[in-house]
């Protein structure tokens, strides 16, 4: 019976392990894409018009503020977050369009513009929804409970046997412990020790510090 219900616990967990990694990798791929998109954009802006440039400039800030800021705890503030972005990006769209119309040589350009920053933002909002896929609470649930029952059934094979060491059963939980903990922090970057890195983008807002407000 032990054997059995540690093997079954061993698949289980080592099924979570590896969504949990995935769902890591994933939220890391979708900040590097994000940093791209972003890098592109911003080497694109040297080329435009300076009054259009110096417009997509609170733009930039305000989105490396939420880019680089707290992860969204919950889905809720997922939402906000993108409803801030959206008035975000209807507006520049309003500007964008008014100005295009004053200038119709400049057409092409802003619709290249407006493409571009609508393929950043796509990339964006899949990293925050990514936040919040992860393995399925009742999941992590059974693994705690299988976990205090196989704890259960060492400590009751060891005083069966008179077996007055219970280091195998300490070691156990120790393992389980840091197990269940490390499958819940890859899923939860916002409240876990593990958290994706931002770095690809912290270096986008030196290149963006450099070309905006270089004299």
């Amino acid at each position: 019976m032990e054997n059995g219900l540690v093997g079954f616990y061993a698949l289980l967990v080592s099924f979570s392990l590896a969504q949990a990694a995935s769902h890591h990798r994933e939220r890391v791929a979708y900040i590097h894409e994000t940093g791209d998109k972003m890098a592109l954009l911003i080497r694109k802006s040297e080329l435009f018009d300076p009054v259009l440039k110096e417009r997509l400039k609170p733009y930039f800030t305000q989105l490396f503020v939420m880019l680089l800021g707290k992860i969204q705890v919950s889905r809720e503030a997922v939402h906000e977050s993108i409803d801030k972005i959206e008035v975000l990006d209807n507006n520049l769209d309003t500007y964008l369009i008014e100005y295009a119309k004053a200038s119709p040589e400049k057409e092409k350009e802003v619709n290249e513009l407006m493409g571009l920053i609508e393929q950043m933002e796509d990339v964006y909002y899949r990293l925050m929804y990514s936040y919040h896929e992860n393995t399925p609470h009742l999941i992590l649930f059974i693994l705690v409970i299988f976990s205090l029952l196989i704890g259960v059934l060492m400590g009751f094979i060891n005083k069966i046997h008179h077996n007055q060491m219970h280091i195998s059963a300490v070691i156990f939980i120790i393992i389980s412990f840091l197990i269940i903990n490390t499958i819940h922090d890859l899923d939860t970057p916002s409240l876990g020790f593990i958290k994706p890195s931002f770095e690809d983008i912290g270096d986008v807002k030196e290149s963006f510090d450099l070309y905006f407000n270089k004299r």
